[in-house]
């Protein structure tokens, strides 16, 4: 097959593509991006449906994404994506969760941190019993062999508890992410029963930060701090999350909506005038079309998903767009309304502090919210006129029509230039 960057618009190229020849396209599409539009326009194809198709990430690449080592990389990251879905089918068939990422987090605890009803270490017996409790990550050991890397996805279910952590522990950030709520109690009293005053401060503080619980007032009654973070974990659970990935869209979603109920509520006081009468699908719809025509030009890549996608994948774009041209309208009004406020939520942009910038974002969208959500002309240049999607249906039509890859080519570079 020959590795020419136009052909890669295709879905029809990808189902019969070997990984040699993805990576010596996407050589030659890098190779010759600044002088070809087909080959820029294949670059961005080629990094979206390496994502897609094989999760390969171009963007983190550890050498330069144009220099020659690019496609050996991305070679090698095929390769061994294959290798580990060859090596990953019989669990597969056996009835385990297959992970293409190691996993972490309360959904999923490594069998380091669990032990069976005897006490006892689990072993893979009690693994292979049950593999409806598991996922497995397929490692690499220190001699580059892959090995199976086990999490269970239900400790009760399973019969196992979990043990007290070593106290080491409490000072990473990724534990407290997994740690069980008695696990949390019981490093708290064995803490203060060592007089580890720091390691006592920085376990409250951390509980204060992710509960909203004062663990001083429990000093001694550890399983009455079991029961209150509990109770706490009970209550949100009440509002189950489902895709642990959009946790930064999911969180503005909520502050855009809790915004528009205090407005409403505002409203309803007869501190502000009441809006013109309309159903919530029309508003809904109007912020959408507005979001989707401003991210033409800002977020081409979600615009063409949300336009020409379908499914899940068109509503992750949608929401994407929708809280990125809500963020960039409330900060175009705070600018000449709110310039301190304007300025605070700049900061925790530049923040590494994810929580301060949340809590900037959603003060700044409630007080837009406030001030009746106005809106502002963000895309002055106008809507892009082309589209990979377009292209990539033109281009297969011609080639299963028998038209020869180099006319392929040359008409999409007329359409692009068009554009």
């Amino acid at each position: 097959m020959k590795p020419c960057p136009g052909p890669s618009f295709s879905p029809r190229w990808w189902s019969a593509a070997t990984p040699d020849v993805v990576a010596q396209t996407y050589r030659t599409a890098q190779a010759w991006k600044n002088d070809s539009p087909v080959a820029a326009g294949a670059v961005v194809n080629l990094d979206d449906q390496l994502a897609a198709r094989f999760g390969v990430d171009t963007a983190a690449l550890t050498v330069d994404a144009a220099g020659p080592d690019a496609a050996a990389q991305v070679a090698a990251a095929l390769a061994d994506r294959a290798e580990r879905q060859q090596f990953t089918q019989s669990f597969t068939d056996r009835g385990f969760t297959v992970v293409d990422d190691r996993p972490f987090g309360r959904g999923f605890i490594p069998t380091w941190d669990l032990r069976q009803s005897s006490g006892a270490d689990v072993d893979q017996a009690t693994i292979d019993a049950e593999p409806k409790h598991w996922a497995v990550h397929a490692g690499r050991n220190d001699l580059g062999e892959l090995v199976p890397e086990y999490f269970c996805t239900d400790p009760d279910a399973a019969g196992l508890t979990r043990p007290v952590p070593p106290l080491h522990l409490v000072y990473e950030d990724w534990w407290w992410e997994m740690a069980a709520e008695h696990q949390i109690a019981e490093a708290h009293e064995k803490l203060m029963h060592n007089g580890a005053a720091y390691g006592v401060a920085h376990v409250r503080g951390q509980i204060s930060r992710r509960y909203g619980v004062d663990a001083q007032k429990f000093a001694g009654t550890p399983d009455d701090l079991h029961a209150r973070l509990a109770a706490v974990v009970a209550e949100r659970d009440k509002a189950p999350v489902t895709d642990k990935t959009d946790n930064d869209r999911r969180d503005a979603a909520a502050a855009i909506t809790a915004s528009s109920a205090s407005l409403a509520h505002r409203d309803a006081r007869g501190d502000l005038p009441a809006p013109t009468p309309t159903s919530p699908g029309d508003a809904e719809q109007s912020d959408t079309d507005l979001a989707v025509q401003w991210a033409k030009t800002a977020l081409p890549r979600d615009a063409e998903r949300a336009v020409y996608g379908n499914g899940a994948r068109k509503t992750a774009a949608e929401q994407t767009i929708t809280t990125a041209w809500a963020v960039e309208q409330a900060k175009a009004w705070a600018l000449n309304n709110a310039p301190a406020l304007a300025a605070q939520f700049s900061q925790s942009e530049a923040s590494a502090n994810r929580e301060q910038y949340l809590t900037a974002r959603t003060e700044l969208l409630d007080e837009w919210a406030a001030a009746g959500r106005p809106k502002a002309d963000l895309d002055p240049r106008g809507p892009l006129y082309d589209s990979r999607e377009r292209r990539a249906t033109d281009a297969e039509a011609m080639l299963d029509a028998g038209i020869d890859n180099d006319i392929v080519d040359a008409r999409m570079i007329a359409d692009v230039q068009g554009a």
